[in-house]
């Protein structure tokens, strides 16, 4: 089953287009990678999909769904998006920042993590093999294991679909191939990922 499709997608930004009658369809656990010098527009183009920008034509289909008819909850059950840098600024433990996914998912209410959402938050750090950080200084990490974490959020959030902006700036190249490796697998899984593993 096709889980995204994107059909005619267009966007201009002060008078230039950036995107122009864009359409492309991605099953689960393929991926699509965008390559293009700066200021290509290669970070406008997946804000349709998380709706952070309204496309001047085009629709997006998210399981056969118009992405701009959803619900903001609907919609953040699906898609999770992973930043190209993120800086916290409080001293948050890193079971506290994958814990924060479940605010997206619609499950945590109040300021206290249910057992439930500790349960998914613990569940996506194992998957990735970061369980060992769970009580670590998120600020304190390195870059491959910030990127990681955030990773285990946008799992945590339940979605099927992530959106990466850039995962590897600032890795060194064992940490992106380690980065690298970790999308091939969730891929894999049927998790599609945006932009998937490419061969370095």
């Amino acid at each position: 089953m096709t889980h995204l499709v994107v059909e005619s997608l267009s966007f201009s930004r002060d008078g230039r287009r950036v995107l122009d009658d864009v359409s492309f369809a991605m099953r689960a656990g393929e991926g699509v990678a965008l390559l293009g010098p700066n200021g290509a527009g290669k970070t406008t183009y997946p804000a349709p999909v998380l709706r952070l920008l309204r496309p001047r034509a085009g629709r997006i289909l998210l399981d056969g769904q118009p992405i701009m008819g959803m619900a903001r909850r609907d919609l953040a059950s699906r898609v999770a998006y992973v930043p190209q840098g993120h800086a916290v600024a409080f001293p948050y433990r890193v079971r506290d920042v994958v814990a924060l996914g479940r605010l997206a998912a619609g499950t945590m209410v109040s300021p206290f993590v249910s057992a439930a959402d500790r349960a998914a938050a613990g569940q996506a750090m194992d998957h990735l093999a970061i369980g060992h950080l769970a009580d670590r200084s998120y600020a304190a990490l390195s870059g491959g294991e910030r990127q990681s974490v955030l990773i285990a959020r946008a799992l945590a959030q339940g979605a099927r679909l992530l959106v990466l902006d850039e995962p590897e700036t600032g890795l060194d190249y064992g940490q992106q191939l380690r980065l690298f490796d970790m999308l091939r697998r969730l891929a894999g899984e049927a998790t599609p990922c945006w932009p998937p593993p490419t061969t370095r």
